[in-house]
């Protein structure tokens, strides 16, 4: 077994304090974008990137600054680790065995300084794991919540009984290859849960995804910023939260996502434009917008349709070519035969600079940024003057270096 991640609490000065660890969880593809916001927002400092784990610390934990994260899908306080974990089934008696010497009464004071107001009584246990497995994960969680109960004093629910509306500590157990580890969910709902998101369509986009395409675009204050499918609004709602003074346009053919997106922006407070518009024929002068984000119908849970949906593959993004700045950047969320489309995007006047993909809910889309053909453009895939700029380029570099995607 490891170390345990946390350190026993003595009063001494804030520069004596031992830092403590956490582990943020994202989409995989993404954990590099993740790891430049909790640099810049929360002050961290960035430990390791694994798959769709990101691990940090920070001496100063504000809970407020770790709120505001938007490409995480959660945040967890670091508990612990143990080795050894492999696929057969006495490895859940090692976990019980590990589980048992972690500091969970510590890792619980550590919690309730960030939550002052957090009155748990009950905890829970959610339990993942990489490659197959002799036991699966409901035994994972039963087995661990036997040791956790008795340092904590708290009543185990078992995930699968209904949670009755009480607010409970949440507790994650993440196995890959044969490592586990141990940690405590910092907020009472995940992260990647927005308040503000009432209403929802098929094919509506992940907002911490939504975020993290808004970054990779290089944000600016004061910009121009188009989604033309933009749905129920998520992506322009995040963009404008990120960058408060861009100007957002969201259109889509589809009145009822419209108005749907117009209540989302309205609970979320964010000052977003909508129209009804098809991106096939879009009404937006030339060579005018600064940022093009979208997500274009992937034909799994949303066709296209009009316009768009009727032009030929090389014609399929003419419009946002069309209305894209010279020193405009697009970035766009592809999926199926439109990759191979803009992967010969050449002739149409568009160069593909930069492409990753990424895992969510059981599809690998891929997120292409793209520019104007010109001999102009930075060596930088990154806007180095963008929000977050700075930090994104270093964690591209960190992510290559550590063999993740992209």
């Amino acid at each position: 077994m490891l170390g345990p991640f946390l350190t026993p609490k003595k009063t001494v000065s804030t520069d004596d304090i031992a830092p403590i660890r956490f582990l943020a969880r994202s989409l995989h593809g993404i954990e590099w974008i993740v790891a430049a916001e909790i640099e810049e927002v929360a002050g961290a400092t960035i430990l390791c990137l694994g798959h769709r784990e990101i691990h940090f610390e920070t001496a100063k934990p504000l809970a407020e600054a770790l709120s505001r994260l938007r490409t995480a899908d959660d945040l967890f306080l670091a508990v612990g680790e143990a080795r050894q974990i492999d696929r057969h089934r006495t490895s859940l008696e090692r976990l019980v065995r590990t589980s048992s010497q972690m500091p969970w009464a510590n890792a619980l004071t550590t919690l309730r300084e960030l939550r002052r107001s957090a009155p748990w009584t009950s905890f829970s246990v959610t339990a993942s794991f990489l490659g197959k497995r002799n036991y699966n994960r409901y035994e994972i969680e039963d087995h661990v919540a036997k040791s956790i109960r008795s340092a904590t004093g708290l009543m185990y629910r078992p995930s699968l009984e209904s949670t009755a509306d009480r607010r409970e500590l949440g507790i994650r157990v993440h196995i890959t290859e044969e490592r586990a580890t141990f940690s405590l969910r910092v907020f009472d709902e995940p992260l990647h849960r927005r308040a503000y998101k009432q209403r929802s369509q098929p094919g509506t986009l992940h907002p911490p995804l939504a975020a993290a395409m808004a970054l990779l675009s290089g944000l600016r204050p004061g910009i121009n910023v188009l989604d033309p499918f933009c749905g129920v609004g998520t992506i322009g709602i995040e963009s404008a939260r990120l960058e408060p003074s861009i100007q957002f346009t969201g259109a889509d053919i589809d009145v009822s996502k419209l108005a749907d997106a117009r209540i989302n922006a309205t609970n979320a407070k964010t000052r977003v434009a909508f129209l009804t518009s098809d991106a096939g024929r879009l009404p937006i002068a030339s060579l005018s917008v600064n940022r093009i984000i979208t997500n274009p119908p992937w034909r799994i849970a949303v066709d296209a349709v009009g316009a768009f949906a009727a032009a030929p593959p090389a014609k399929r993004f003419s419009e946002i070519e069309r209305v894209l700045s010279n020193d405009g950047r697009a970035v766009l969320l592809i999926h199926g035969d439109d990759a191979a489309t803009l992967d010969r995007w050449g002739p149409v006047g568009l160069t593909v600079r930069f492409r990753m993909q990424v895992s969510i809910f059981g599809q690998h889309p891929w997120l292409y940024l793209v520019t104007r053909d010109t001999n102009d453009f930075p060596t930088a895939v990154i806007d180095q003057e963008g929000l977050l700029g700075t930090a994104l380029q270093r964690n591209l570099g960190r992510a290559a270096e550590s063999n993740e995607q992209p």
